[in-house]
């Protein structure tokens, strides 16, 4: 038979004797929160700094004459947030950090630099020649770069930042990374957009043409028919009235895109409009030594508290716990 557990009234619990309780083990929850604070001060020591560098750019701000003009009659709104979106897919895409993987990185201030896998420290034990050697360093490297890279957008400010052990490589890495940003953004979107609306261009020539074309053939057979007794006479003048809805129809939509396309255009040529170059970082970052050694000294106060409580707990209920068994 099992024995039920007492109920405990909230109400009539006393503070005293567990203050008084608390005051008579005050050196013994001295020594363990100097003991935990003491190890707190190690790890925080321990732990090797990290320097963070930032930049911070707007996205253009177009104005509202034409494009806004261009945008209305596509049916289009410009107030989106898709440069975010794309910076930030850009930025963490694996063809993207893929470019950094050769590079040279400066790591002081002689001038001396470094590639990725050197920094990193890259070692195994598999062949350097072997596909699995070059598959594992190049996972090794992209978590690295991962890791280390961050993008934050607040309202309408995008911000990059680059966190490693060595100020002369974050902030190198910054700029750089910032640069390729600015490269990636002109040779991609931008030039996707001015193809797209070269197409259009060229073939809204080719169905105007034939728009032409059918309408003068319509009018052609108005005026070489203008009696339509005959049904064949009808069908032939219904074919060519098709024939010039369709081509109008094809004009219209090659209007529409073409349309669309330019808004598009000035869309993806969005400049970077740098508001905070990289900085070279003075302090360091991480880690917050007195928050570890604060939070160190708090939690061995709070570990000694509990113990003492535990103890004395046990201690009351000892025999019970022994008669039970």
């Amino acid at each position: 038979m099992k024995k039920e557990l007492p109920t405990i009234d909230i109400d009539k619990i006393e503070l005293l004797p567990y203050i008084l309780l608390l005051l008579r083990k005050k050196k013994l929850i001295f020594f363990i929160s100097i003991f935990a604070f003491s190890i707190s001060i190690v790890i925080a020591l321990v732990i090797p700094p990290k320097f963070k560098s930032e930049a911070k750019w707007l996205p253009y701000q177009r104005e509202e004459s034409q494009v806004s003009g261009l945008a209305m009659l596509a049916g289009l709104s410009l107030s989106d947030n898709s440069s975010e979106r794309f910076y930030e897919e850009i930025l963490f895409s694996e063809s993207f950090l893929k470019r950094l993987y050769n590079r040279e990185w400066l790591i002081n201030s002689n001038g001396d630099k470094k590639r990725i896998e050197e920094i990193i420290e890259y070692k195994t034990d598999l062949n350097p020649n072997s596909e699995l050697y070059q598959l594992r360093k190049n996972k090794a490297i992209l978590e690295y770069l991962m890791g280390i890279i961050s993008f934050n957008k607040s309202s309408t400010v995008l911000s990059l930042s680059v966190l490693t052990k060595n100020a002369y490589l974050s902030q190198h890495m910054c700029s750089l990374i910032l640069n390729d940003l600015k490269g990636y953004n002109e040779s991609s979107r931008f030039k996707k957009a001015q193809r797209k609306k070269a197409f259009l261009e060229k073939n809204l020539v080719a169905f105007k043409d034939s728009l032409r074309k059918a309408e003068q053939s319509l009018v052609y057979f108005y005026k070489s028919n203008k009696d339509f007794a005959s049904p064949l006479l009808k069908l032939k003048e219904q074919r060519r009235r098709r024939g010039v809805d369709h081509q109008f129809q094809l004009v219209s939509e090659f209007l529409r895109q073409l349309e669309m396309a330019k808004v598009e255009v000035e869309k993806e040529s969005e400049p970077l409009v740098i508001i905070q170059k990289p900085s070279f970082p003075i302090e360091k970052a991480s880690p917050k030594r007195k928050v570890i050694a604060l939070m160190g000294l708090l939690g061995g106060v709070g570990f000694a508290i509990c113990f003492v409580l535990v103890q004395s707990w046990y201690r009351d209920n000892k025999d019970d716990f022994i008669r039970d068994k």
